[in-house]
């Protein structure tokens, strides 16, 4: 549904609506500002660290219970080879 067909009567309220999202949209571009200019420089992604970081979490959820760290080492690593 367009988001603006419920407006029509009232274009006010449309036009505040939309100020409104671009105003949430501004502050987090603002937010995030350095860390996307930072890429364009440098050309380096945390995607590396995101990957790990998704592999240990799923390892975990996967064998709940986990209580000692050298064996979830050692699982997350084997997962890791899988991949």
């Amino acid at each position: 549904m367009d988001p603006g067909r419920r407006y029509t009567r009232r274009p006010e309220q449309f036009i505040a609506m939309l100020c409104r999202e671009m105003t949430v949209k501004a502050v987090m571009l603002l937010r995030w500002y350095r860390g996307i200019i930072s890429y364009f420089h440098h050309r380096f992604t945390n995607s590396l660290a995101e990957g790990l970081n998704n592999l240990i979490y799923t390892v975990i959820k996967k064998e709940y219970g986990y209580r000692d760290w050298e064996y979830l080492k050692l699982k997350t690593m084997q997962q890791q080879l899988e991949y």
